[in-house]
């Protein structure tokens, strides 16, 4: 397992490390949608800042956006924060985010260079 979850007061903090690959990516969603405090949380940050490298391809980034689109159909809007130092991963992130707003995906999104920032975001948004 590549990854770690943090459960928070009102959402979800995600790290991932090492290298990221696909299966990764689609081991934490299922870690995520399957547990209890899911439903109520409202936010999810998703933090590749420890990641090194990536094995996940931009295809990839689709059917993740495709797969999570789907579970947002159940689930009220909920604000992702997506943490990425590598333009890879960037790259990686601007494709899933592109594709789920054309899938109507009901999340909001914003991707940012560190946890700092992305918890400002997240703080101005929820009040």
């Amino acid at each position: 397992m590549a990854f770690s979850i943090t459960w928070e007061d009102s959402g979800v903090h995600v790290k991932l490390y090492d290298t990221l690959t696909q299966q990764d990516v689609l081991d934490s969603d299922y870690a995520l949608y399957s547990h209890p405090q899911y439903d109520g949380s409202l936010y999810c940050i998703w933090d590749t800042s420890y990641v090194k490298r990536m094995t996940a391809s931009i295809e990839d980034a689709s059917i993740s956006a495709a797969m999570d689109s789907s579970a947002a159909r159940y689930t009220h809007s909920r604000k992702i924060a997506l943490i990425a130092k590598l333009d890879e991963i960037k790259d990686f992130l601007n494709v899933y985010v592109k594709e789920s707003k054309k899938l109507n995906q009901n999340w909001e999104f914003e991707i940012f260079d560190d946890l700092e920032t992305a918890r400002g975001w997240l703080k101005q948004r929820l009040g």
